[in-house]
């Protein structure tokens, strides 16, 4: 599968970002269609704005919280290895 599909000027058009917004769009759709009859079918499509939106935020949260966490806590480990002194059995 091709990375970049298309270019539109210098913007290019990525194979995994177009198969998210078809999720999406197609998400929509459904939640669309399963909600005929009901009261809520006048809200699917500003409620999925809103999801969208708090997924990214969401997904950078995460990111930020647990990647950088997790450098952070590793190189404190290693620092403080280094700085614990250790028992020698051959000096024992």
């Amino acid at each position: 599968m091709k990375v970049v599909l298309f270019y539109i000027g210098d913007f290019p058009v990525r194979s995994y970002g177009l198969i998210i917004a078809m999720a999406v769009l197609l998400a929509v759709g459904v939640a669309f269609y399963l909600a005929k009859g009901t009261k809520y079918r006048e809200y699917v499509v500003d409620m999925s704005f809103y999801v969208v939106i708090g997924a990214i935020l969401g997904a950078r949260l995460w990111e930020v919280l647990s990647l950088r966490s997790l450098v952070s806590l590793c190189a404190f480990c290693n620092e403080t290895k280094s700085a614990i002194p250790t028992r020698d059995p051959a000096t024992d």
